[in-house]
């Protein structure tokens, strides 16, 4: 991505390019995709650092999908009508970020006791 496009932006500091490459086991083909990554770190952050990051951000994401499947059966799910199905997504999301923040919240009560 061109710098020149970037006027007005100024609190971003960095642009980056990430290239992922992933074999199919099973067919021996290798696909490939590009993702930029656009942030407010300074050039103090290296690149592994970047790195880390983008791949800490899509942890939470298939975290958050293993728990939603593991707890409520996400997969399993027969509901296809309407907007149903990305609604109860939506409130399962919901519910999982309660009682994390319930959970948290008791944990830092519990130490101050």
């Amino acid at each position: 991505m061109p710098w020149e496009y970037l006027n007005g932006h100024r609190h971003i500091k960095q642009l980056c390019r990430i290239t992922r490459r992933r074999e199919q086991k099973n067919k021996g083909n290798y696909t490939e995709e590009t993702a930029y990554m656009i942030t407010s770190l300074s050039s103090s952050a290296s690149a592994e650092m970047l790195l880390d990051l983008n791949r800490k951000h899509w942890s939470c994401e298939n975290n958050l999908n293993w728990v939603k499947d593991r707890v409520f059966m996400e997969d399993k799910s027969t509901i296809r009508k309407d907007n149903a199905p990305i609604v109860l997504s939506l409130l399962r999301s919901f519910v999982i970020s309660i009682i994390a923040t319930i959970s948290t919240k008791i944990g830092s009560v519990q130490k101050t006791v």
